[in-house]
């Protein structure tokens, strides 16, 4: 049998050693992600529910696969040791953690209706770094990709809005209804909402604003004029009184 050399070993084992720290580094900033925060306050529904109904196992199933891939290399970091050459039975282990499929994962019964006489009764699955990295690779666009659009519609959204509440705070009004409508749909289906979805409830709101700024500017100058009103009002009363009696 064929086995590593010490050096190689060593080469071999930095460089998957280095992958699951640069994985793990990964992850952990994947945990901060703010549209992974936002899943977390808001239960998801509708359009965005479906779509995390598939990627919520594939972010699981990252995290299982960190766990296999640090034990295998803290299993050959263990084996390894601190000697400066290895033995043939140490080589032999190291090769077989390295680059053999070392970490059993599931194992699955098989049905007698399914096996052939000479058939095992259960399949065991067997996994090594190769195929954890290699899984690992395949399904981390995917799950970053969709955190990455959730994040995107609540960014436009608190953009698109930031001008509107600004113009509401200037004119000392509360939040029009809309607004509580975009962030209440935003909020458990955020990517249930197109841009252009985005942009018609921004223009409603906007709408919206138009009208509470004009009523209250007319309840303002209506207020700073009521002394004049009333006696306008009263001059006309005055008149139409008069008008009454020279009809008499």
């Amino acid at each position: 049998m064929t086995f590593l050399t010490s050096e190689a070993i060593d080469h071999v084992l930095a460089v998957r050693s280095a992958e699951v720290s640069a994985m793990s580094a990964t992850l952990m900033e994947l945990d901060d992600h703010p549209g992974l925060q936002h899943l977390r306050r808001y239960p998801p529904t509708g359009e965005t529910a479906a779509r995390w109904a598939v990627i919520e196992p594939s972010l699981a199933r990252l995290w299982d696969n960190l766990g296999h891939a640090t034990t295998i290399v803290d299993s050959a970091r263990a084996v390894r040791g601190r000697r400066p050459k290895l033995p043939n039975a140490e080589r032999a282990e190291l090769t077989r953690l390295l680059f053999g499929r070392p970490l059993e994962v599931a194992r699955r019964a098989i049905p007698l209706g399914q096996r052939r006489i000479t058939d095992p009764a259960e399949v065991v699955e067997y996994i090594g770094l190769a195929d954890i990295v290699g899984r690992m690779h395949e399904a981390y666009p995917a799950v970053a990709g969709f955190l990455d659009a959730v994040d995107a519609i609540d960014t436009l959204i608190a953009r698109r809005l930031a001008s509107s509440q600004s113009r509401l705070g200037d004119a000392g009004l509360a939040d029009v209804p809309e607004i509580g409508e975009l962030l209440r749909a935003s909020a458990v289906d955020p990517l249930g909402l197109t841009p252009a979805a985005v942009d018609g409830h921004v223009a409603a709101i906007e709408g919206s604003i138009e009208r509470r700024i004009a009523e209250a500017a007319e309840l303002v100058a209506l207020q700073t004029n009521w002394t004049a009103a009333l006696d306008a009002t009263a001059a006309r009363l005055d008149v139409l009184r008069d008008a009454g009696q020279g009809l008499l």
